[in-house]
């Protein structure tokens, strides 16, 4: 039933044609017609999340710090302009919540987390004992991520 009602609502935004959402039922049974659903795009293999590379949660929701670089914070966003979208993902340090690094992107892939994390220990060069703090996506679980934190911080998990 809830497919008969998009369509019926379809129609009325495509064609302006009103129909009750029984009516399109009736109409789609009488000539045998059937929504084509949209194809799943299987995830790139790149993109599956290595479980050997979560971390345990350092942080514990206690999210306050006595000084800089002592906590960062990141995560993905994605802005929608129009049609298309672009991928935001910032640090944040917890101290002041100022923003340390961000990158934008039409791409939500693994070099862009990397990057941005480059581009935070450029900016950054004091980063000893500091906890990079995550939702552990599949960008942030990667062998290339890994390998960009495993000598600047240590990583967890939310």
């Amino acid at each position: 039933m809830m497919l008969e009602r998009r369509v019926s609502e379809g129609l009325k935004i495509k064609h302006g044609a009103i129909f009750n959402h029984k009516k399109a039922a009736r109409i789609m049974k009488k000539y045998n017609l059937k929504p084509e659903h949209a194809k799943r795009i299987r995830p790139n293999m790149a993109w599956k999340r290595i479980e050997e590379n979560v971390q345990p949660n350092l942080v514990k929701r206690q999210f306050k710090t006595k000084g800089f670089n002592q906590i960062w914070c990141t995560d993905i966003t994605y802005l929608i302009f129009g049609n298309k979208r672009a991928y935001l993902p910032t640090i944040i340090d917890l101290y002041d919540r100022h923003v340390v690094a961000y990158r934008i992107s039409k791409f939500n892939n693994i070099p862009l987390v990397v990057d941005t994390l480059n581009k935070a220990l450029e900016i950054e060069k004091d980063v000893h004992g500091l906890i990079l703090h995550s939702d552990q996506g599949f960008q942030y679980t990667s062998k290339q991520e890994r390998i960009a934190t495993r000598y600047s911080a240590s990583h967890t998990t939310e």
